[in-house]
């Protein structure tokens, strides 16, 4: 069981100069064996803090930007505008110019990876100069007693600060020793959607896939690698380039969705609002606000992971958490394409494996920070994608969305290999054994030994493969109306058998009896000549008249016993 942890981050205002004074921070740690609450009064965000991050994203989104999934209509000077611009309550600190000054870098050294790499570790001393002061040792202390080393550990942060979302938590020191740990952000106040606990599960996932404007990258690897999670057991609905008409329909389809996966075009606006851009005429795109109603409807249908592969989406989350989507996976800046491909593959990857959803997004990321983390590529890229967590509902795994686990399509594959062999096996060793003209007169004389094999054999194989899926995704109910169903289909079978004038299980009534037509037997050439030999038979051995007439011949249980008995 993994470890979960809260810290809740409160700003603290000084009511009289209205400035952010310091944070009040929660910490909450769950194991198996207790929990534990504490709380502590830390220095505000440092100035130093806010100015390196600044400096980071400068650099980052120079580089980045030509190559990356926000909308290519949008400047980049915008960008650099609203790291200096934006509003300083956010962040809650102000920034001086002359402070500013100190920090600030030329046109020529911004676009560069090496600035962007230097940037970066800059950005995570100063992170962790503050995470070291006082309170917060008091708080790595606490965390250093309480947690395994060596287990899975999920964090989520709290807060509504806009800067403490954005900054990268993993960086933090106390994580060198802990690998497993991962971060999610969260709403301090949340609550699960209405009626979840009653979502109706399917044997397959429900995902719609939207691929919007694709100015610039490239969407078919996201289709390709978004295609090959069906041999998990998944349906996946395509929409590309859509409409907001069209959009809006496919949300509200009644059946509902499991997964919403975007790729395309996104980003933030200054009001905080997020964006998407759903097709190439589109110069505009649409807020989040303007699917609201839409999104409303199918987290209560069941949506409960809505994946973003694009730009600058927390303000597509925050709003996602408004409504209590149970979880959502957003980059928190601008993401080049090669890098969200990359992202969408390992994830996939290790998602669709059944590793919970913390576990599969540290795992990719430790394979982007592989990839990207180094001077000459993306410094800090590795930091972008993050889940944005409702705690009040658990996190799900790929198997929690299916009603039945789905056998490996290998797996699948071999077992109808093995059933149509199984099917086939026994006609052709009759025919091997006995030759085809014998067999067409047991087929002829019993029917439903060609037709039971067929049908029961697989309806054997369909019913182990079905109740094994369901015992190993614990749908006990569904594993127990799933044998008394196959009790009562054998029931029924036995009955027919039982109750068929050309019984198989002839010695399971006294009073059986089986017609065979002459017709039948003319038919076949290798017993012509036998209802002569059969006439013959004395009668104190077995009454012929009982058995033969004009034009069947009628076979009966009992006096074959009374003849075995005299044999």
């Amino acid at each position: 069981m993994a470890q979960k942890i809260d810290l809740e981050l409160v700003e603290q205002i000084n009511k009289t100069t209205g400035k952010l004074e310091s944070l009040s921070v929660g910490v909450f740690i769950y194991n198996e064996n207790n929990s534990l609450k504490r709380r502590y009064l830390v220095d505000s965000i440092p100035k130093s803090l806010e100015l390196s991050f600044d400096k980071w994203k400068k650099t980052f989104i120079k580089i980045v930007n030509p190559f990356s999934r926000r909308d290519s209509t949008t400047a980049i000077a915008e960008d650099f505008s609203q790291v200096v611009d934006e509003d300083e309550d956010d962040y809650g600190i102000r920034i001086d110019d002359d402070d500013y000054e100190e920090y600030s870098i030329s046109q020529d050294e911004e676009n560069t990876p090496l600035n962007c790499c230097e940037s970066y570790k800059n950005l995570t001393t100063e992170l962790n100069n503050w995470l070291h002061s006082e309170n917060w040792s008091k708080i790595t202390d606490l965390l250093t007693k309480n947690l395994d080393i060596l287990g899975e550990i999920f964090v989520t942060i709290h807060t509504d600060n806009a800067l403490l979302k954005q900054l990268p938590w993993l960086e933090w020191n106390i994580f060198r020793e802990y690998s497993e740990a991962e971060i999610a952000i969260s709403s301090p106040e949340y609550e699960p959607p209405e009626g979840w606990e009653n979502i109706k599960r399917y044997p397959l996932v429900h995902i719609l896939v939207i691929l919007g404007a694709n100015d610039n990258i490239n969407l078919d690897r996201d289709s390709q690698l978004l295609n090959e999670v069906r041999k998990h057991g998944a349906k996946l609905e395509f929409l590309e380039q859509p409409t907001l008409e069209n959009l809006r329909a496919r949300l509200k389809e009644k059946k509902g969705w499991n997964i919403i996966f975007y790729s395309g075009h996104s980003e933030t606006n200054e009001n905080g609002q997020g964006v998407l851009y759903l097709n190439n005429d589109d110069q505009i795109g649409i807020t989040i606000d303007d699917i609201e109603n839409e999104l409303k409807f199918a987290i209560d249908k069941g949506l409960y992971l809505a994946i973003f592969n694009s730009c600058d989406g927390l303000g597509i989350a925050n709003k996602l958490s408004e409504l209590r989507c149970p979880q959502s996976i957003v980059m928190k800046e601008s993401i080049p394409d090669e890098m969200a491909i990359d992202f969408l593959e390992y994830f996939l990857e290790f998602f669709c494996h059944d590793q919970p959803l913390f576990v599969a997004v540290g795992k990719t990321r430790k394979e982007l920070k592989k990839r990207y983390h180094n001077f000459d590529e993306y410094p800090g890229g590795h930091s972008l994608p993050i889940i944005v967590s409702n705690p009040a509902v658990p996190l799900p795994t790929w198997k929690s969305f299916l009603s039945e686990y789905q056998l490996p399509l290998k797996l699948r594959i071999f077992i109808i290999i093995v059933g149509t062999l199984g099917v086939l096996g026994l006609p052709l060793s009759i025919i091997y054994e006995f030759g085809y003209e014998k067999f067409l007169w047991y087929a002829k004389l019993y029917p439903h030994m060609i037709i039971y094999p067929t049908c029961v054999f697989w309806a054997v194989i369909w019913s182990v493969c079905k109740c094994w899926g369901q015992i190993i995704n614990k749908s006990i109910n569904k594993f127990k109306w799933g044998i008394f169903g196959a009790l009562f289909i054998s029931i029924i079978l036995l009955h027919v058998e039982v109750t068929s004038p050309n019984m198989l299980l002839f010695e399971l009534s006294p009073s059986a009896r089986s017609t065979i037509n002459n017709q039948v037997i003319i038919e076949v050439s290798a017993i012509k000549g036998k209802l002569g030999s059969i006439k013959e038979i004395p009668p104190e051995i077995v009454d012929t008249r009982d058995i033969i007439n004009e034009d069947k011949i009628i076979i009966s249980n009992l006096p074959l016993n009374k003849l075995f008995l005299i044999i």
